[in-house]
């Protein structure tokens, strides 16, 4: 899915609060696939018995594995990241790869990487690596940067190649995590892996020149669930 507009931010954070959750303080548009990706984690939690072994993937100024720990999730909470992140009680932090963890095969319910893809991060070794360390219907949650028609970025954050996904780079992303047993989720009990159609169109950027956007550039987010088949 993607983010319409402002609006849906503001809900997004509306829900967090009222969950007695923690917000994205560092980048409030963030709240949005936050949201999602708790909401997601919430239902493996009722569906497990709050047991839900959890990945954050680029953990770096992430609150996803704070708010595992607000929620009550028994299980693994690992950040992996390529630099240092303070150490958290409850919580273990990797320095590494995120396409090459060394982390034990098959052992997450979920893995979280938000914005980071784009980050000049290959596809293909991501959802390898994704599909490798997920449980039989593990969930990955992913999110980027999105825009379409597409923007052609020379901006490098981080140090590192960024790309503003547009929907037919988006749509590849879905079709390269299907390669490696990835298919993007639905709400359907009956049958979790039927074929979802992606609202791809845009409405409002969220991301502007002086909020939050790291040059002239005028973007949203997409979000996609995946569930190991």
């Amino acid at each position: 899915m993607i983010l319409k507009n402002p609006e849906e931010v503001k809900k997004a954070t509306q829900i967090i609060l009222d969950k007695g959750l923690l917000p994205n303080f560092s980048c409030p548009p963030k709240d949005w696939d936050l949201s999602l990706s708790l909401g997601c984690l919430e239902n493996i939690k009722f569906a497990n018995n709050s047991k839900v072994d959890v990945l954050d993937m680029g953990c770096q100024g992430s609150v996803v594995l704070v708010n595992c720990l607000k929620m009550g999730l028994i299980g693994k909470k690992i950040g992996i990241d390529f630099v240092a992140v303070p150490e958290e009680d409850g919580i273990t932090h990797v320095i590494g790869d995120i396409t090459n963890t060394n982390l034990e095969d098959g052992s997450f319910d979920a893995i979280t990487c938000l914005s980071v893809i784009e980050h000049g991060v290959n596809p293909y070794k991501l959802f390898n690596e994704c599909s490798r360390l997920l449980k039989p219907k593990g969930q990955l949650l992913l999110s980027f940067d999105y825009w379409d028609p597409k923007l052609r970025s020379t901006e490098t954050p981080f140090g590192l190649p960024w790309s503003i996904f547009c929907r037919q780079e988006a749509e590849g992303l879905i079709s390269t995590a299907k390669r490696y047993g990835l298919i993007v989720a639905n709400d359907s009990a009956e049958n979790p892996f039927a074929h979802v159609e992606v609202d791809w169109n845009v409405d409002q950027p969220v991301i502007y020149p002086g909020y939050f956007s790291p040059g002239q550039y005028r973007y949203t987010f997409g979000f996609l669930a995946f569930t190991k088949d």
